[in-house]
């Protein structure tokens, strides 16, 4: 496959393709991608039943792999991994135009068992690469991807994997069913519960996991015990893990209470112009990068574009006549198996819409001509491949040049019949000739009509009828008598449709010379269409190009429309900062302005060192989910090149993210409680979802957590969420921990790498919400809840007695721990708080002494700096010394 990756066909990988960079050529016109060319010309394994089985549900011989090593220097894919154990790999892929792939290895030696989904592009870059790593020596492929021809997938396995075995199998063993039995008997008993939430909307990758033991079972004779098999799900490298709660919790692809809202990241970052675009865009979301280089690429991208404002509207405007490109690849590649009519007339649409495409690529690319990023550059080169170019003249040379694709019924029918130049057949030019004539006879015989009944007919074509007349209705009721050579009249709406004896004939007669042009076009067609499959690598190439310029273009579109701006987001080296400044929700900043509102902003900064941790406070309404919320969304953004709505932005790379924020109660019957194995409740859904946070967490995880622990008793929440905080501040990870158990940020502030924060509000004259975050606990608002109740109406003896409750359960709690937190663990905080400001100070003076030249504010800033110095010292000493 090594000409058809290339460098924007990056799904979420890096934008180097996982191929060799130097086997990424242009303008070669031989067929060396095995992914399309022997499509056409594979020979179909015969099917036979196993020994010893009844049912057909494997061939005994093999889809035979390519001997030969890829064409990449002499390496292949096989070379590049280190085979450990023998292993068996199930493939399933989705039949929409998105690449979906599941797969499932399974180690036989070993006893592991890895699931992966991978929203993939057309040329299955990621696939190739995940089968590469883990090499597998048998492959199992549906046989409906085999038979009766071979799917493209299974062409690029076999044309990249050479060392493996392509085995067809029955198409029913992929079971999402049985793979989910799977997972609950033969996985770990301790992992049983994450796995059900990891892949609850994983169908291709359970499946493929159904298939894989199967067949293991079946042919292999191999057998597992229950609950010893190591089943985990993997996601694709290079790629951000985001669980499938956490995308509805986000609302990433869509709004949770109106899924038709547009009040989602995906409806404000898509402002696509074509299929490929919105489908790309979709996967990004899905999968933010992790490779820095590749985000960099696109951030490059995206800022060129919102400063040349020739550019951005000219690419815009250019990619608006694209149509499905991947839809009419996949088209062109097809052989029907039972030829009609109508796949012969689609045909010759397809090589139509495919002339058109070349027209539009070009167009893309001389609007790409001032373009001067890296990646902008590389998507102008892919549309002026010069194997789009061999097709085009192709094309030429076969179809007319003034035939183009048309939206009506009629001009879309001339246009097939007319396509095939004039003199590459002359039965053809014949029947194209009687064509004519019938046409023009139908004419005559309309404007006779008009004339003989004097009456303002008007002429239609439908594919069905073929040409019929109508006239408004009106026209008719003033008619006492209405002739009686119109016939099978039918009213619709104001209209009075109707046709005649000689029109009837006429139409039969236009059929007949159509279905006689489109069988001797169809010849000319194929045999055209064969000859184009040889570049059709260039035109996935291309697609998947336009497609990733769409999506920038939409970045870009979203970072000027902002009335307060977008700002590129930056990405620190050693991976340990998160500052941005006045950050805003990018969802709700859209919905409030459309209102008339503004939008609170609020900084937002997180470091390993002394603040990893975070517990946000505050009222009930006060921002505390929507601030949770807006962190996680401009992440995305950032790791999927996209500008942030914020005025500063610095960012780590984090390869996963987890949040438990809804606390509604699952009625979902098939996802199971960790109890009862029907609806969970809103404490076991917490405690279930938690479970899988800690069971998956990384260094490099994003965590965001709000309101655990409170669908149970006040005293097990509190003690079940201590316990769980007190694993999640060790484990490095950033965490950002919403709840209303004060206790919990008491407990936790002499930890290392805990910080307090709270929501203000203001309380005069009366409760008021000011959606800003500050440092420190919630002090000022102690018991926020009897202040909330104060503004509704409530007696107030039950207030006042609801106050004295409260300050009874505080004072005998304060005599329960003592009040305050053990000295040790103060100072041992002030001494960690002094390293971390120390070593960023260290660091913000080596980063000056970089540059030689001297500003005229450095002495202003050496004073800063000694002031700095003094308050560090002084509060140093007034908490050592308590």
């Amino acid at each position: 496959m090594p000409k058809s990756v290339s460098r924007v066909n990056v799904n979420n990988r890096s934008t180097t393709s996982y191929l060799n960079r130097s086997t990424i050529t242009r303008g070669s016109s031989t067929a060396s991608s095995g992914s399309v060319t022997s499509i056409a010309r594979s020979r179909v394994p015969t099917r036979s039943t196993l020994t010893g089985s009844a049912d057909s549900w494997a061939t005994s011989s093999s889809v035979p792999s390519r001997l030969q090593p890829s064409r990449q220097s002499g390496r292949s894919y096989s070379a590049l991994s280190n085979r450990t154990a023998r292993t068996v790999c199930a493939v399933s892929e989705g039949r929409g135009v998105s690449a979906t792939v599941g797969l499932c290895f399974l180690a036989i030696d070993t006893g592991e068992c890895v699931l992966c989904e991978i929203s993939d592009s057309q040329t299955w870059v990621r696939t190739i690469h995940k089968l590469s790593v883990y090499d597998p020596i048998e492959i199992l492929i549906p046989n409906t991807s085999v038979e009766p021809m071979k799917s493209k997938l299974c062409n690029i396995i076999e044309e990249n994997i050479p060392g493996a075995k392509i085995i067809p199998i029955a198409r029913k063993y992929y079971n999402e069913a049985n793979g989910q039995e799977f997972i609950n008997t033969l996985s770990f008993r301790d992992t049983v519960d994450s796995l059900r939430v990891l892949t609850a909307a994983k169908f291709y990758a359970v499946s493929s996991m159904a298939a894989a033991l199967k067949y293991v079972e079946t042919q292999l004779n191999v057998t597992y015990a229950p609950y010893s098999l190591r089943v985990r799900y993997e996601a694709n490298e290079g790629s951000m893990i985001i669980d499938y709660s956490t995308i509805r919790n986000l609302e990433l692809l869509q709004n949770i209470a109106n899924a038709k809202s547009a009040q989602s990241l995906l409806g404000i970052l898509n402002n696509t112009n074509t299929p490929m675009g919105l489908r790309l865009l979709k996967s990004n979301i899905l999968q933010p990068l992790t490779t820095r280089p590749t985000i960099e690429d696109r951030l490059t991208a995206v800022e060129e574009l919102t400063q040349n404002e020739d550019l951005f509207f000219s690419s815009q405007n250019s990619l608006k006549q694209f149509q499905d490109l991947d839809r009419l690849l996949t088209s062109l590649i097809a052989i029907p198996t039972n030829p009609t009519m109508k796949k012969s007339e689609q045909r010759t649409n397809d090589i139509i819409m495919l002339k058109q495409a070349i027209v539009c690529m070009s167009g893309t690319a001389a609007s790409l001509e001032s373009a001067r990023s890296e990646l902008l550059a590389e998507i102008r080169e892919l549309c002026l491949d010069n194997n789009i170019s061999t097709v085009k003249n192709l094309i030429d040379e076969c179809i007319n040049e003034d035939c183009q694709w048309a939206k009506t019924a009629v001009e879309l029918r001339n246009q097939r019949c007319y396509a095939v130049r004039q003199g590459r057949n002359g039965l053809l030019d014949v029947a194209r000739q009687t064509y004519k004539e019938v046409t023009n006879d139908i004419m005559s015989v309309v404007g006779d009509l008009k004339d003989t009944h004097d009456l303002d007919l008007e002429i239609r074509f439908e594919v069905a009828r073929g040409y019929y007349l109508r006239v408004p209705s009106f026209g008719i009721a003033e008619r006492e008598i209405f002739p009686d050579i119109f016939i099978n009249q039918t009213v619709k709406k104001q209209y009075t449709e109707f046709t005649t004896m000689m029109l009837l004939k006429l139409n039969s007669r236009l059929r007949d010379s159509l279905t006689e042009i489109m069988l001797m076009s169809e010849q000319t067609v194929e045999k055209l269409i064969e000859r184009i499959r040889e570049y059709i690598p260039a035109f996935y190439r291309a697609s998947e190009s336009i497609a990733m310029l769409d999506m920038l273009i939409s970045f870009a579109h979203l970072a000027t429309g902002s009335l307060k701006g977008y700002v590129r987001p930056e990405f620190n080296s050693d991976g340990t900062l998160l500052a941005i400044k006045n950050a805003r929700h990018p969802v709700k900043e859209i919905v409030m302005m459309k209102n008339g509102n503004q939008f609170v902003e609020n900084d937002i900064y997180a470091s390993k060192e002394s603040s990893r941790f975070q517990i946000i406070t505050g009222t009930n309404m006060s921002g505390k989910s929507t601030y949770l919320k807006q962190v996680a969304l401009i992440v995305v953004m950032a790791q999927i090149g996209c500008f942030v709505p914020a005025e500063h932005g610095s960012f780590p790379i984090f390869t996963a993210l987890h949040s438990r924020i809804s606390a509604d109660e699952d009625t979902d019957v098939t996802s199971g409680s960790v109890i009862s194995g029907k609806a969970s409740s809103a404490f076991a859904t917490d405690m279930r979802e938690a479970a899988f946070i800690l069971q998956n967490l990384r260094e490099s995880s994003l965590v965001l957590i709000d309101e655990m622990g409170r669908g149970s008793s006040t005293r097990d929440g509190l003690a079940i969420t201590l316990a769980i905080s007190e694993v999640l501040v060790e484990s490095q990870s950033t965490i950002f921990f919403s709840t209303h158990f004060r206790e919990l940020a008491e407990t936790l502030n002499a930890r290392p790498g805990v910080a307090n924060l709270h929501m203000r509000v203001d309380l005069v004259p009366q409760l008021r919400m000011l959606y800003k975050i500050v440092d420190g606990r919630n002090e000022s608002t102690p018991h926020y809840g009897l202040k909330l109740a104060q503004v509704l109406p409530f007696p107030e003896r039950l207030l006042n007695r609801a106050e004295e409750v409260s300050h009874q359960l505080e004072e005998l709690a304060k005599r329960g721990n003592g009040g305050k937190m053990t000295l040790l663990a103060k100072r041992r905080k002030a001494v960690q708080e002094v390293f971390v400001a120390l070593k960023s100070l260290d660091e913000f003076c080596q980063a000056r002494a970089v540059g030689d030249g001297q500003n005229d504010d450095d002495d202003d800033k050496t004073e800063m700096v000694y002031q700095w110095l003094a308050k560090l010292q002084a509060g140093f000493v007034e908490r050592m010394t308590i």
